[in-house]
């Protein structure tokens, strides 16, 4: 790293942490950057809110992260990164010659809420954001997690969906609405969805269909920021993200103040893993949609049926497993209609409901749940990191 230190200084945030671990450093994720500079009980977040996907940014980070470390004197031996091995912060980690301890990107989500509340026991997190690599190695996003600083298991999901383009549905909204209509109606979802299928080329319709039924770069995806996307295009709201999260952002905001329709989420259990499937709410704001209701209604009760629906299925785990707190974070419940409508649902069957406050849910705080995470991985004496057998702490 060279010795040029970036002329904008990173915000930084002074957290604790519940438990103490050898002095680490976690490298965040890929978007809204930021790194964690962890020792004993005591975190410093600093955050910086690039997308690492550009050189400069990632030369911003490299330098940033030399002078704080320089300046704190700081001797390292591990440091802890996202799952997903090809996100930029990952590469600087496994190049930073420090022992990574991987944590999973919604775990991390998580942990940084315990973290906040000072949280050790377990605790069932809901975390819906746009997309994390999981430990099966697919594309997660709208997950249901059971577990502790150190460890979770995957107890519950949305039902996957089809991310047709791969990452460019991230940009066309319009490919997630093809996805859900597809996936409800099949070949007949021109008949069911003629607003939408007005406004969209069919030829490029048919060619991303057929791509979904072949499997060809149309990864399955839990992710919730995807499900937002989708559904705000259905309703005619934004079908090209052309501003970070425009899509989910333009949802809320016709939902607001608005009295919802009544739709209906399912859960059920699959395989042994609760599934919460939007299907029937999406046919129902379909035809709704077809009857001249009011889009704005719509969107309001599509946020209320999510909300309800994570309940239950939250209801549901703790009746099997004994748990009383809700962690709720991940970038979609920076959403101010969703948030508190998922918090007083659970709060009403007795959770515990805890949230970002003094931080945030979205990427931006990742490091200090990454921090968290690995902090109590190696105070538990967890060797297996990354493959390394030699001594913890």
């Amino acid at each position: 790293m060279k010795n040029q230190w970036p002329q904008e200084t990173p915000l930084e945030y002074r957290l604790a942490l519940p438990v103490a671990g050898p002095p680490l450093l976690a490298f965040g994720a890929e978007l809204n950057s930021s790194f964690c500079l962890a020792a004993g009980g005591e975190a410093r977040l600093f955050e910086l809110g690039d997308d690492l996907g550009a050189p400069a940014a990632r030369v911003r980070m490299e330098e940033s992260i030399e002078r704080v470390v320089h300046n704190a004197g700081a001797s390292l031996l591990y440091c802890a990164r996202d799952l997903h091995p090809d996100f930029a912060s990952s590469r600087m980690a496994m190049s930073s010659g420090l022992i990574p301890v991987p944590i999973q990107h919604h775990h991390a989500h998580m942990a940084s809420v315990m973290a906040e509340h000072g949280i050790t026991e377990t605790c069932l997190g809901v975390i819906f954001d746009g997309m994390g690599m999981g430990t099966d190695g697919g594309l997660w996003g709208g997950e249901f997690l059971l577990g502790d600083l150190a460890d979770f298991e995957r107890v519950g999901h949305l039902r996957p969906m089809a991310q047709p383009g791969g990452d460019a549905a991230a940009l066309a909204p319009w490919r997630m609405a093809l996805s859900l209509l597809y996936r409800a109606y099949g070949d007949d979802w021109p008949g069911h969805a003629a607003r939408f299928a007005s406004r969209h080329d069919m030829e490029k319709t048919r060619v991303l269909i057929r791509a979904m039924e072949r499997g060809v770069n149309s990864p399955p995806t839990t992710s919730a920021g995807r499900l937002f996307d989708g559904v705000s295009s259905l309703l005619g709201l934004c079908d090209v993200n052309d501003a970070p999260a425009r899509a989910a952002i333009t949802l809320e905001a016709a939902a607001k103040d608005r009295d919802p329709i009544p739709l209906e989420m399912e859960v059920k259990k699959e395989g042994g893993s609760w599934i919460l499937d939007p299907l029937p709410a999406v046919k129902r704001m379909v035809s709704s949609l077809e009857d001249g209701t009011d889009v704005g209604k719509l969107a309001a009760g599509f946020h209320l049926a999510l909300a309800l629906a994570a309940a239950e299925l939250c209801e549901k785990v703790s009746r099997e497993r004994d748990v009383k707190i809700a962690v709720l974070s991940g970038g979609v419940f920076q959403n101010r209609t969703l948030a508190p409508m998922t918090a007083e649902r659970l709060e009403s069957a007795s959770f515990r409901v805890c949230q970002a406050d003094r931080t945030r849910p979205h990427d931006g705080f990742l490091a200090y749940g990454q921090a968290a995470a690995a902090s109590a991985r190696l105070a538990k004496g967890d060797k297996n990191v990354s493959g390394h057998t030699g001594p913890v702490g």
